[in-house]
Order: C-alpha cells, then sequence, then structure tokens
C-alpha cells in the first residue's frame, strides 16, 4: 500500500506533467520558451518530492501532445499572458471525478538554467483528502546533460527522504 505522502507526491508530479504540458495549448506554441535539452530536476517544495526529468525537443511535443489529448477529455477555456521572462495560464476545466478546476499557474525564470512554477488550484469536489483550494511552488533547474543510460522522457521521483517513489517515461503518458 502506498503511503499518504506517496500518493500526494505522485498526483504533484502529474498534476505538474498536466500543467507544464496544458500550458502550450493555452499559446502559440513559440511563445513558450523550449527547456533546454539535458537532465533537469523538479522540486516540490510543498510535497518535498524531487524528481529528474531527461529532456529533448521530442519529449517537449510529447508533453504537448500529451496536453492536447486530455484536454480533449474535458472542457477547458484557457487563457495565457506573457509579460517578460513570465508566463501566467489560466485554466477552467469539468474533470469527470472532480467536477469543477480552477488552476493559474505562473512559469518564471530562465528556461536555460532553471525556473518557478507556482500554481493554485481550486477543486469543486477535492479527492484524497486535499483542500479545494491549493497551492504548490516547483522549482526547476537544469543540471547537465543527461546521465549515461538515461533517454528523453525518462523520469525518476525521489520521496521527502531521498527515498526512490517511482520512475516513468513520456512513453508512459502516450508520447
Amino acid at each position: 500500500m502506498l503511503k499518504r505522502h506517496t500518493i500526494f507526491s505522485l498526483l504533484s508530479v502529474f498534476l505538474y506533467i498536466f500543467i507544464f504540458s496544458a500550458t502550450g495549448l493555452a499559446m502559440d506554441i513559440s511563445d513558450f520558451p523550449e527547456l533546454k535539452e539535458g537532465a533537469w530536476e523538479i522540486v516540490d517544495k510543498k510535497a518535498g518530492t524531487k524528481s529528474r526529468m531527461c529532456i529533448d525537443s521530442a519529449t517537449n511535443r510529447a508533453f504537448l501532445a500529451f496536453g492536447k489529448e486530455a484536454q480533449a477529455q474535458m472542457d477547458c477555456d484557457t487563457s495565457y499572458e506573457k509579460n517578460g521572462d513570465t508566463y501566467v495560464t489560466k485554466a477552467r476545466c469539468n474533470m469527470p471525478m472532480i467536477g469543477g478546476m480552477e488552476m493559474v499557474t505562473t512559469y518564471k525564470g530562465d528556461f536555460n538554467k532553471g525556473y518557478t512554477t507556482e500554481t493554485i488550484t481550486k477543486m469543486d469536489k477535492p479527492m484524497f483528502g486535499m483542500p479545494a483550494t491549493d497551492k504548490s511552488v516547483a522549482v526547476s533547474t537544469w543540471k547537465g546533460p543527461c546521465k549515461p543510460g538515461e533517454k528523453p522522457g525518462d523520469m525518476q521521483i525521489f520521496g521527502p527522504n531521498g527515498e526512490a517513489l517511482g520512475s516513468m517515461t513520456t512513453t508512459d503518458l502516450g508520447g
């Protein structure tokens, strides 16, 4: 049985992936900077989890394809704003299990070195003991080239104490 923090950690990673991938749908893809190829570390400040992902341009495209597929299954109204190195997306979606969900996501930073993602999520029907309104902050940092044996799309997820929680690839997302 998975521990509660493990479930929240995995949910936060999947939510982060959804938010990141859906962002490209709210804007012209050429407006949102592509992440620098290589290894990226994503630290979820609230859950205390860390993920590492090997990224290339095909991975970025896979995220967008995943986001398009996810939004095709929901009724989402999305808007986008850009101001300097700050990108803000606002989405209101109707999801089968939780009803309405509203997300305001702000990305700020240098997408070649590191950036911060702040998301405020409001759910009509919260699940898994999550609050109706939640704020998460993730800090993403470029760590250099991918490790030997890693291929683009590979992701490892680690818990608050550094324990491995799991791994996945963009093929797990349909990419």
